[in-house]
């Protein structure tokens, strides 16, 4: 636009050329302007679907997100130590399960953000690749938090904290200590080609492990944003396995993605999938996992839409040619 008046102006057209060039003028600023509400109007799409909170956060600040279904005595001794993060630094949310009956009414209070997740959405967002890459629950968590991540534009990176994850200290000292850590997937650590794709159902459904591939145990982790998209991307471009075996591959075959870990000496008391860890042997500064509640055992959890009969509602909906069977053993 600022070309066309430079030309409008740098010399003196004929009075017959005034209105070609005006016209040329408005067309111009028609295009553009159509343009730009067209990409503004599909970002605000994509954020209400992801959950974004454009403004909230002026800087550059890292995410702090509790993920969760069940908030018994471990999350909220969790969400209570969140409570005293510095906020210059860090911005705390919890994401929830939507899709649990009436768990509204029992969602510890808080001063963050909280944000619901559902199996719908991200059922519909992601088709096929949506069961394998949530996992053994077909939760919701993994699919949303990742696609949460890549829409955002305040965050570059994010941590997330599943509900069993406990940390008995500094939230501000352990998230500081890794600040200037420039990973694109920070875990408690990864192991590498150590399954047999042949064997390991886990391996055999992941789409990406072609004989090199990665698994971590990402029950609390950082995530960078461009990993978040390179995740989603693989995923729409129809590549799909569990997650903690697919987006630590994802990152390992891409030159310029870094796999980082956690100090283990320092920050990690026991951390692992099963079993259950006794509350008495928590040291202060540790993380622990998997910790579960100190008074009583977690409740059953009542679905508002039950899974199998979702799946097939949407799968309706989607192109034969992405349904594909889950490899024998992985179910």
């Amino acid at each position: 636009v600022e070309n066309s008046r430079s030309i409008r102006y740098s010399a003196a057209p004929s009075p017959l050329l005034e209105p070609l060039l005006d016209m040329h003028t408005l067309l111009i600023l028609t295009i553009y302007t159509s343009q730009a509400y067209g990409v503004l109007n599909a970002q605000a799409q994509h954020a209400a679907i992801a959950g974004r909170h454009v403004g909230k956060y002026k800087t550059k600040k890292e995410a702090v997100v509790i993920v969760g279904a069940r908030f018994g005595e471990v999350p909220q001794r969790t969400i209570a130590l969140l409570e005293k993060l510095d906020r210059d630094r860090f911005a705390p949310f919890l994401f929830y399960d939507g899709d649990v009956r009436n768990i509204t009414e029992w969602l510890p209070t808080t001063s963050f953000p909280q944000l619901p997740m559902h199996r719908r959405k991200e059922m519909t967002f992601l088709k096929r690749t949506y069961r394998r890459f949530s996992g053994m629950w077909k939760c919701p968590s993994k699919p949303f938090q990742t696609r949460w991540l890549a829409s955002q534009d305040n965050f570059d990176r994010a941590w997330f904290i599943e509900e069993d994850v406990y940390f008995n200290g500094d939230w501000n000292k352990f998230l500081g200590a890794h600040k200037n850590d420039n990973s694109d997937l920070l875990a408690c650590g990864f192991r590498y080609n150590t399954n047999d794709p042949g064997k390991d159902p886990l391996v055999k459904a992941c789409e990406v492990c072609h004989g090199k591939h990665v698994h971590g145990l990402i029950s609390i982790h950082r995530l960078s944003k461009d990993l978040a998209r390179k995740t989603i991307n693989a995923l729409l471009a129809n590549k799909t396995g569990h997650h903690e075996y697919f987006m630590p591959t994802v990152c390992y075959l891409d030159s310029e993605c870094k796999l980082g870990t956690i100090n283990k000496d320092k920050w990690i008391g026991s951390f692992h999938f099963r079993p259950a860890i006794d509350p008495s042997s928590i040291y202060r500064d540790k993380l622990y996992h998997p910790v579960k509640h100190w008074i009583e055992a977690d409740p059953e959890l009542e679905l508002v839409e039950d899974y199998d009969e979702l799946k097939e509602e949407i799968e309706r909906t989607w192109e034969s040619g992405l349904i594909q069977k889950v490899p024998e053993g992985y179910e």
